[in-house]
């Protein structure tokens, strides 16, 4: 469901993915079991910090059930992608 990574401040939870049928949502399922994750997480792994990335307008699910949940938008982060033949290309000496 999620990665652990050692960084300066601690360990952070990162890319952590949860989907539920469309027959089970909307009954607390996900919830539950995010917040069991993230329990697990300090529990084991320590970690203080969840990163993650989302979709969507901001105003609208599923962001706005992030901000609920106390989760703020970091304005430094850019998310950037590649494929990795082309950069492999363009890298070659």
């Amino acid at each position: 469901m999620s990665g652990v990574k050692p960084w300066f401040d601690g360990n952070r939870l990162i890319d952590a993915e949860l989907f539920v049928s469309k027959e089970y949502q909307n009954k607390h399922i996900a919830t539950n079991l995010y917040k069991k994750h993230l329990e697990e997480a300090v529990r084991i792994y320590n970690c203080k910090v969840i990163e993650f990335h989302t979709y969507g307008n901001e105003e609208e699910f599923p962001q706005s059930w992030y901000r609920k949940i106390g989760s703020t938008k970091n304005e430094e982060l850019i998310i950037m992608n590649a494929n990795i033949e082309k950069v492999l290309k363009k890298m070659t000496i």
